[in-house]
């Protein structure tokens, strides 16, 4: 992988479809938030509301801040491993309602500093791809 210049940053999202009414997917989103995320983590869904993760992917705990919130379309935060905050990252997640359910789009935007780091991007990738499957089991 090539470095990426000063002004670069990096990127992942993951697009799918849940057979799920959007206003139910929104609902595991804020309030079953620990089940797709994992036990304990808690998301306010309100400008400036706090993020605590206990980050399914890797382990740690990760915690952050609402950045825009909008109901059942549109929740932005950034977080960061709670022992290095700054190794912050942008999560948006976009739903949209289609015909057979609702599109759910999650996208991260790491830093420049972690834009850098191969295992950074695929880290977001992975958890792109995890949020997504366990938000489409998480119980509504």
């Amino acid at each position: 992988m090539m470095p990426l210049m000063s002004n670069e940053i990096a990127a992942a999202t993951t697009d799918v479809a849940i057979e799920r009414h959007t206003d139910d997917v929104w609902s595991a989103l804020v309030d079953e938030t620990g089940d797709w995320l994992g036990d304990g983590s808690t998301i306010e869904p309100a400008v400036g509301g706090a993020v605590r993760v206990n980050d399914v992917v890797s382990g740690t705990t990760r915690d952050g801040v609402v950045r825009e919130s909008r109901t059942g379309e549109l929740l932005e935060f950034d977080w960061w491993p709670t022992q290095s905050p700054d190794d912050a990252s942008t999560v948006t997640i976009e739903l949209t309602p289609i015909e057979t359910g609702t599109r759910v789009i999650i996208t991260e935007t790491a830093t420049r500093r972690l834009a850098a780091s191969a295992s950074a991007h695929a880290n977001m990738q992975w958890r792109g791809a995890m949020f997504s499957a366990a938000l489409s089991m998480a119980r509504v």
